[in-house]
């Protein structure tokens, strides 16, 4: 995994949120607390006033809702895939 500038190494826990947001097809099952850890510690997160996320990695910043269950919706999960792609963060491949 390509981390961004003055990212921590990635705890194991991370790597799993990570394989679930590159699991192929989309996983219906990635719990958005996991996904704030994650980002947390790759980048920042800032909840706003109307509920939404501001995650800010590399100076990029991307809104995210706060989803109405436990688990990301798919389209957001794409949008959390395009976003780490334009910051620079990518899976390895084996």
């Amino acid at each position: 995994m390509n981390l961004p500038a003055g990212a921590a190494a990635l705890h194991h826990r991370d790597q799993a949120v990570i394989d679930l947001i590159y699991h192929h097809p989309v996983a219906h099952n990635l719990p958005w607390r996991d996904v704030l850890t994650l980002i947390g510690h790759i980048g920042r997160t800032d909840q706003k006033h109307d509920g939404k996320w501001l995650f800010q990695i590399n100076g990029l910043e991307r809104s995210f809702p706060t989803p109405h269950g436990e688990h990301m919706e798919p389209s957001e999960i794409v949008r959390l895939r395009e976003f780490l792609g334009e910051v620079g963060f990518m899976p390895q491949r084996p």
